[in-house]
């Protein structure tokens, strides 16, 4: 070496600093933790000394290697809940996949046929959160719709799995990425959402898949959204979020600014076959006067939608619903048009939406001559909470798109009613985007429409929790957090 530097000799330090006790040597990094435990291994009993650069991650290391009895206090969120509490501890499972991190943005936008600005990635970690390496993760579009650089990819020494590319189709796009391994690791399947869309002008719906979806069901949502676009046509102000993960059955946290409309979906086995359907109603709201809906929910009984697409039923019903999600029956009450609510249950009232654009519609769709009350009659005896209030009268406009029924093997036309309810509201709207309809006000006795055969109850489908109304900033105004916040841990 002296010779290689051409150090002279009257530079040179001959005594060295070797120490027989003391032995030196480096290790690329990959797993800290796991490192860590496999050089201490075969040394248990001996004493040692591990030096870490921060007093979190020293924290970290010593509750890894300190064995001994731990208290926990556990209470309820609110602080004055009691009761029985059972805990399952096990020993941390260091160096094997438990936890999948999705690193991807969710709701991306991009143009039909090109990409998105990042490819869909996992990050695979242990318990203790350390990266995994070498674990096989599988990446799959739902029905060919779109297209993704590879469909399995291996983690690299930071845990990284990515799928490459991601191509996006018309429409909603999902990407469903599982992690292969004997083991359950939470987050797997994740699921990620897009939407190939030319433009972002207009009105948007941008669908975020919290269950995965079959191809059939991707496309009567991406339908169902797409109608909605057409119908409401002018843009409005972007609305800034920040919610945590499981907010609004959302399964990635959302810290964005939401153009126009984001929809968390979440299908789910609920009670089987016409039973609860689900439900569908904004989450978080835009602060009045504008009180649209920033994000909203839709849930659904898995058996029921099944039982729906068999019965050609499927489309029309997510239309119904994610009309609830725009307003249709969930802030007309905000809005000032709904007069005379209804009890939820026993005898009605005259309850009936007052919008004047909407009267004017009903007016011409037939219901010049009702003498039933005030006009637009909506639902007051049929249901309960989540039917009445919330939807047009079944026995007065039956086969209408948003009644409390579902029509099947007939048309259930979107009308301009509807439509006009929608401008009533504050949308700007195209007429054009509505069905053909007409009714004969005096055609059925009140009340005796959900005798027909083939007519489906949608099951009181309102969300019935209220949405957190928030400002330009995303902060509530108001109202209750999401949910209610853990208590600090004791140290």
């Amino acid at each position: 070496i002296v010779e290689h530097l051409k150090i002279s000799e009257r530079d040179s330090f001959v005594s060295g600093f070797d120490r027989p006790n003391i032995r030196y040597g480096a290790a690329e990094k990959t797993s800290t933790t796991q490192q860590m435990l496999n050089f201490l291994a075969p040394r248990r009993g001996e004493s040692g000394i591990v030096y870490c650069l921060s007093k979190r991650k020293t924290e970290s290391v010593a509750v890894t290697l300190n064995a001994g009895t731990y208290l926990i206090r556990a209470r309820g969120f609110d602080g004055t809940q009691v009761g029985n509490f059972t805990l399952l501890a096990r020993a941390a499972q260091v160096g094997v996949a438990t936890r999948a991190i999705p690193t991807t943005p969710n709701g991306q936008v991009a143009a039909p046929g090109a990409t998105t600005g990042v490819a869909p990635a996992l990050t695979v970690v242990d318990d203790l959160g350390d990266p995994v390496a070498g674990v096989t993760v599988n990446f799959a579009t739902i029905g060919g719709i779109g297209t993704i650089g590879t469909t399995s990819a291996v983690t690299n020494a930071s845990g990284i799995a990515t799928a490459g590319s991601w191509t996006l189709a018309a429409g909603a796009n999902v990407v469903v990425a599982t992690v292969v391994t004997p083991g359950v690791v939470t987050n797997s399947p994740t699921i990620y959402s897009a939407k190939g869309k030319a433009s972002s002008a207009g009105f948007d719906i941008n669908l975020r898949f919290a269950s995965v979806p079959t191809a059939s069901q991707l496309a009567a949502f991406s339908t169902a959204a797409a109608r909605w676009e057409t119908i409401i046509t002018g843009d409005i102000a972007s609305q800034a979020l920040q919610l945590e993960v499981g907010d609004c059955g959302s399964s990635f946290a959302i810290n964005e600014t939401i153009d126009d409309l984001a929809i968390v979906v979440e299908l789910d086995s609920i009670d089987g076959v016409n039973n609860i359907l689900g439900s569908a109603g904004p989450c978080v709201s835009r602060a009045a006067p504008v009180s649209f809906a920033a994000l909203g929910t839709m849930l659904f009984d898995t058996a029921d939608l099944d039982n729906l697409q068999a019965g050609g039923g499927l489309g029309d019903v997510i239309l119904h619903e994610m009309g609830h999600v725009l307003g249709i029956g969930t802030i007309w009450a905000t809005k000032g048009f709904l007069v005379n609510p209804s009890p939820l249950s026993g005898t009605g009232n005259d309850t009936h939406f007052s919008g004047p654009n909407a009267v004017a519609a009903f007016n011409a769709t037939g219901g010049a001559s009702y003498t039933g009350g005030g006009k637009v009659p909506v639902e007051n005896s049929q249901g309960g909470a989540g039917t009445r209030n919330s939807h047009w009268r079944e026995g007065v406009l039956d086969r209408e798109l948003m009644t409390g029924f579902y029509d099947g093997g007939v048309a259930n036309p979107l009308s301009i009613i509807t439509v006009q309810s929608l401008r009533d509201l504050g949308y700007t709207v195209d007429n054009a985007g509505a069905d053909s309809f007409a009714f004969t006000s005096s055609l059925m006795a009140e009340g005796s429409r959900e005798q027909f055969t083939g007519k489906i109850f949608l099951g009181n489908d309102v969300r019935q929790i209220p949405p957190i109304i928030v400002d330009r900033r995303g902060r509530p105004i108001g109202a209750p957090p999401l949910r209610p916040k853990a208590a600090k841990p004791v140290r």
